[in-house]
């Protein structure tokens, strides 16, 4: 099984290569799904229910958004900016991603899956 964490290392090591604009992006990809996929599996979001008819990426930020712990909200914000920059990476073709781009994508996907719920209870979050 594949674990987000994983999905963040693979990026971080694509990084050491990100050479070329192509690699840029596929870094800033598994960035955001790493950190996707860490929020959807963390207790933070147990009472969340995926809409069959909208996006899940959108309507989890909501939820997310909508937490009483400021980390919750924080990683909210964070997955947000990470969803804009991938969206350019996989969508916008004509617009160049910089390696800026890719430094902070790690950033922000390292402050979600490494530091921002490493001490999250939810019993402290009800």
């Amino acid at each position: 099984m594949i674990e987000p964490t994983m999905l963040l290392q693979e990026a971080r090591l694509l990084d050491e290569s990100s050479a070329t604009e192509i690699r840029r992006r596929t870094v800033i990809g598994r960035a955001y799904y790493a950190s996707f996929h860490f929020l959807r599996g963390h207790p933070c979001s147990k009472e969340f229910d995926a809409p069959r008819t909208s996006s899940v990426h959108k309507a989890l930020m909501r939820h997310l958004a909508q937490d009483d712990n400021p980390n919750v909200v924080h990683c909210a914000r964070l997955l947000g900016r990470l969803r804009a920059v991938r969206n350019l990476a996989d969508y916008t073709l004509d617009q160049s991603v910089s390696q800026q781009m890719v430094v902070e994508a790690l950033e922000d996907a390292g402050e979600i899956i490494e530091e921002l719920l490493e001490n999250f209870s939810k019993a402290d979050n009800d």
